[in-house]
Order: structure tokens, then C-alpha cells, then sequence
């Protein structure tokens, strides 16, 4: 399988990553933000269509701040990344569930990393950076 994998990487192009989904909320309580909040990160990578050559992948990201049970910010993100595969549908559904597994993380991840960081400076919020994506 492992070869397989591998030649399958090769052959794999990225087509296009583009932002399906956003909404970002933030209370107007000045004095809870002051006091410092409990932020909750989720994070989801997930196969989406196959379609002859190119299959879709969906990455959602959460970010909520909470202080004593009150929701201070709350950011929710989706991207969809597109790939090419001359014979995507083909392919082994397991191969194709370990790129989603491992490489949509790598090529999504900044995207989300740069999203959170300006979406919480808009907010008035200071950035909030999000550590480096690692496989291990």
C-alpha cells in the first residue's frame, strides 16, 4: 500500500483552495474581554466528492473564547480544496482517506492559521496564532 500511496502522491495536484463558509461572533461586554477568556480550538478534515479526475476535501476550523460559561467569540470556518487525480473515482478509497488524513492538513492548515489571526484583529481582539500543524 505504501507504494501505492506514493504514486498516487505524485500524480496529485492541487487545483484550488477557496473559502466556502464563515461567521464570526464577538460580544459587545467590553469589561469580559478584559478579563481574559478560555479559547477552544476543533479542527475537522474530511473527503468531500469525487468527480472523475478531481475530488473535493472540506476543512473546518472552530474557535470559540468562553469565560464562565459565556460565549465571549466565537469563529467558524470551512475551506474546500480541490484536487486533480487523473482517475480520482478509481482510486482506492483507503489511499485517498490517508492524503485527506494526512496531506489536507499540511496544504490547508495556513489558510486557516492566517483566517483566525485577522479575523480576531478585526473583532479588536488581539491575533490569535495557531501553532504549527505536526503529524506525528
Amino acid at each position: 500500500m505504501e507504494d501505492n500511496y506514493k504514486e498516487m502522491i505524485k500524480n496529485i495536484e492541487l487545483v484550488n483552495i477557496y473559502l466556502s463558509k464563515l461567521n464570526c461572533i464577538r460580544t459587545s461586554d467590553h469589561k469580559k474581554l478584559l478579563q481574559g477568556i478560555n479559547v477552544n480550538f476543533n479542527h475537522n478534515f474530511e473527503l468531500g466528492e469525487l468527480r472523475g479526475d478531481n475530488f473535493d476535501c472540506k476543512a473546518s476550523f472552530n474557535v470559540k473564547g468562553v469565560k464562565e460559561d459565556l460565549e465571549i467569540l466565537e469563529i467558524n470556518a470551512e475551506f474546500i480544496a480541490t484536487y486533480h487525480l487523473e482517475n480520482a473515482s478509481n482510486i482506492d478509497k483507503e489511499l485517498i482517506d490517508k492524503f485527506v488524513k494526512i496531506n489536507l492538513p499540511l496544504n490547508v492548515w495556513p489558510y486557516g492559521r492566517e483566517l483566525i489571526s485577522s479575523m480576531t484583529v478585526r473583532m479588536g481582539l488581539p491575533p490569535l496564532i495557531l501553532s504549527t500543524y505536526k503529524i506525528v
